[in-house]
């Protein structure tokens, strides 16, 4: 079994990262780590300008494949309308090696041989063909770099809040890892019935914007975890805001911040529906909600992509809280991996 990395270190020719900020960051650590050598930086011809990263010259990537024939790009940032990516793939050489967010360690070999009986595991477990196609071209992406998988097994946002929502006559949602509303938006446009709605936002500039569009329902400027405490929270920004664990504080603004557990938060009152996109605490934040989630069945839609790991580790995590949960998975429009979710409910 061979995956990127050893794409990229068996390459004859040169090897340019396309993109520059935290993407390009870790990846090029990455690389330099293994020992695979990188000859430039280039970035999209209208997002050029003249300029030095990490003690390259970055240029126009147009450019760069003219003047470097043989040569390949190794994609390092984020994007959810990839069409024009999708259309540059056909005419470069174009690989994704995906760092994950919040661990220093992308998804090998190695992840693949580690936790074999883990994936089958999944696998066997996950309630629909679509679900196992995601699966399937999830870890078939990140070993092979090739983003023509993602494209294949895309479906849309709306379809996998039409896999949780609507299974009550009124909702109690409770939205973790909040930001600015985003999702309150897809929960209140696909809902029928809200009758309470709960909130969790760490990041005081993004509470602020969430309250201006929501602050009428419970809102709480805190982290979601598996206990009550404080911790250092790190605001980058780009996507790799978390609380702090091993990063560095250089990384972003540090600040601490409360963590609470959704159970503390409900207090024995009833969910039909919890969100968790929590940067890299979804496990914790699952942990934190077990007397809620075997007490009264919520729906469940979490984040499967900030650990190189979550795409099976959470999964059944969610069947060793609650065996009776039916699992699905979906992937919806973006390079790298990002917008990929597990879909969770119980079938009365």
């Amino acid at each position: 079994m061979n995956d990127v990395f050893d794409i990229l270190k068996k390459h004859s020719g040169k090897r340019f990262i396309y993109g520059t900020g935290d993407g390009a960051d870790k990846l090029l650590d990455y690389l330099n780590k293994i020992g695979i050598s990188t000859h430039g930086i280039c970035v999209s011809d209208d997002f050029y300008k003249e300029r030095i990263f990490r003690g390259y010259t970055v240029s126009p990537i147009s450019k760069t494949a003219e003047e470097n024939e043989n040569s390949i790009f190794m994609m390092a940032f984020g994007v959810k309308n990839a069409d024009e990516i999708f259309k540059l793939s056909e005419k470069i050489n174009l690989i994704y090696p995906e760092m994950p967010v919040c661990d220093e360690s992308p998804f090998t070999k190695e992840t693949v041989m580690e936790n074999k009986d883990k994936i089958k595991s999944v696998y066997s477990l996950l309630a629909d063909d679509q679900s196992k196609k995601v699966f399937e071209s999830i870890i078939n992406f990140r070993l092979s770099g090739q983003i023509s998988h993602l494209k294949a097994c895309e479906s849309s946002t709306k379809e996998g809040y039409k896999l949780i929502l609507g299974r009550n006559e009124k909702e109690t949602i409770f939205d973790c890892g909040a930001y600015k509303g985003d999702t309150a938006d897809d929960f209140f446009r696909y809902s029928k019935d809200i009758e309470e709605f709960y909130a969790a936002e760490p990041c005081p500039k993004s509470f602020e914007k969430l309250k201006e569009k929501y602050g009428e329902y419970n809102l709480y400027n805190c982290a979601i975890g598996s206990e009550n405490c404080e911790k250092t929270f790190i605001f980058s920004r780009g996507r790799g805001s978390a609380l702090s664990e091993n990063q560095t504080l250089t990384a972003g603004k540090a600040k601490a911040v409360p963590v609470c557990t959704v159970d503390s938060i409900l207090n024995g009152k009833p969910c039909t529906v919890i969100k968790y996109d929590v940067e890299g605490c979804e496990s914790n934040a699952l942990i934190g909600s077990e007397n809620t989630i075997k007490k009264y069945r919520p729906s469940l839609l979490v984040a499967a992509y900030h650990r190189a790991c979550d795409i099976f580790t959470l999964p059944l995590l969610i069947k060793s809280i609650c065996s009776d949960y039916k699992i699905f998975m979906r992937h919806h429009p973006c390079l790298p991996s990002w917008e990929t979710n597990i879909y969770a409910y119980f079938e009365k």
